[in-house]
């Protein structure tokens, strides 16, 4: 499959790709992207069924690595640092194993390399999916309309910024980025789905970033330890003030953290 993918300070020998999560898009991530090491070229695809990528039934990491492989191919882009964000970030540490000297380094952004088994992230997704299913875009004249009709059923803002984001407006009227049934289908593998054996296994000695947000439980305590026993040659930083969407809510601490990173021992 082929990607949609925007691009900045193309040209540079050095490459970084950024991965977004899941209902998220490149376009999120542009200012980020024109944030970061200016000695780098900034690659950021749309996954499969999000953003301007295409659609289609299958849905599962094994999908999303082989697409990433397939960009990189594509755009003969070589040794990249690879930075992910929630789904994105598993999408990254996926690609590692199966591709371990492809890359040159990795930084994960709030998403920890495990099952999410709680109910918390099935019920927030499900929640969001619900909403989105049962509105007709077709009933609704402009964004001020939509937007008045999310907010019946959803009070934080990131939350209907989100969804929001996820409309877009064409010559017959609104409709979804994203690929609704195929998400929907798919949301428990994506949210549960176990990691390529050699992930589990193995270790990477590729250097490795874990970023943070403070507010957020998609890594707790109890996970450091474990990300150590793949990742040994990792850091980690704790981003205040930031819950999961760190990068919307902390971008220069964010984009100071990365440069940081990327910049050492280049």
């Amino acid at each position: 499959m082929e990607l949609f993918f925007r691009s900045y300070n193309t040209g540079k020998s050095k490459n970084i790709i950024i991965l977004h999560g899941l209902y998220g898009a490149s376009d999120n991530w542009v200012g980020i992207a024109k944030g970061i090491s200016k000695e780098f070229s900034v690659f950021i695809p749309d996954h499969r069924n999000h953003g301007n990528s295409p659609h289609s039934n299958e849905f599962s990491y094994d999908c999303l690595v082989d697409d990433l492989n397939k960009f990189i191919e594509n755009n003969k882009i070589e040794n990249p640092i690879i930075i992910g964000h929630s789904m994105g970030g598993k999408v990254a540490m996926n690609y590692n194993s199966k591709h371990p000297n492809m890359i040159n380094k990795l930084i994960i952004i709030d998403i920890a390399p495990k099952k999410y088994s709680s109910k918390a992230k099935p019920d927030f997704h499900k929640k969001v999916l619900e909403i989105i299913s049962k509105l007709d875009l077709n009933n609704y004249k402009n964004r001020i309309e939509l937007k008045e009709e999310i907010e019946k059923h959803v009070t934080d803002k990131r939350h209907l910024h989100l969804i929001l984001k996820n409309i877009r407006l064409t010559d017959s009227g609104f409709e979804w980025k994203i690929n609704i049934k195929a998400i929907s289908t798919q949301l428990n593998n994506i949210l549960h789905e176990t990691f390529t054996s050699s992930l589990s296994k193995n270790t990477s000695i590729v250097e490795t970033l874990f970023i943070k947000g403070e507010n957020s439980d998609y890594i707790i305590e109890s996970d450091f330890e474990k990300i150590k026993n793949i990742y040994p040659n990792v850091e980690f930083v704790i981003i205040k003030d930031s819950t999961h969407w760190l990068h919307a809510e902390q971008p220069q601490i964010l984009i100071n953290e990365i440069n940081a990173f990327i910049n050492c021992n280049q």
